[in-house]
């Protein structure tokens, strides 16, 4: 009923008829026009376009998932390539194989509740000890080195006070007020 509620509280806001827009509209016309076939042609039109909004949307999120699991599992490919000497397709093979595995047992509720877990606790941990490794535990200079090789210009001395104290910083509150608040973003 709510997404019935919506649609049509859309279909009010799209088509003005929540205003006088169609009446304002409606005193362009001549008097020869046909009035009430201009009014399907626009309702007809204005859900055809609703409509390929949609699946645009829809389209534009399933790609977004699909290139964003690309990524995910990209780093269990490249370690599989590196620590086993795997080519990259046997590497793929087995981290789909072991992701639909698991996916198996992971439905509905327990999907979600594990998917709450690793984007509060997981990923934004994963964040904080990437760099406090980076910025605090690998030789002075790491990062430095790492970000000027290809450039040409010299990274300023503001980068190890920015990256140590204000980057750490503000991913570690970040991961407590994710865990104090039910997940950060």
């Amino acid at each position: 009923m709510k997404t019935w509620d919506f649609a049509l509280g859309q279909a009010f806001f799209s088509l003005s008829l929540a205003g006088l827009g169609t009446v304002v509209y409606g005193s362009y016309l001549s008097k020869k026009e046909d009035i009430i076939s201009s009014a399907i042609y626009v309702s007809v039109f204005d859900t055809f376009a609703a409509l390929l909004a949609g699946v645009v949307v829809i389209l534009a999120v399933l790609f977004v998932g699909i290139t964003s699991l690309m990524n995910l599992y990209e780093t269990s490919v490249k370690a599989l390539q590196n620590r086993f000497k795997f080519f990259r397709k046997k590497s793929i093979s087995i981290v789909a194989i072991l992701s639909f595995a698991i996916s198996i047992f992971l439905e509905g509720d327990m999907l979600s509740t594990w998917m709450d877990f690793i984007s509060i606790y997981i990923i934004p941990l994963g964040a904080v000890l990437a760099a406090i490794t980076i910025y605090w535990i690998c030789k002075k200079g790491f990062a430095r080195e790492q970000l000027q090789l290809g450039r040409e210009k010299k990274i300023g001395k503001w980068f190890e006070p920015l990256t140590k104290y204000v980057f750490c910083g503000i991913a570690i509150a970040v991961y407590i007020l994710g865990i104090l608040y039910g997940g950060a973003g």
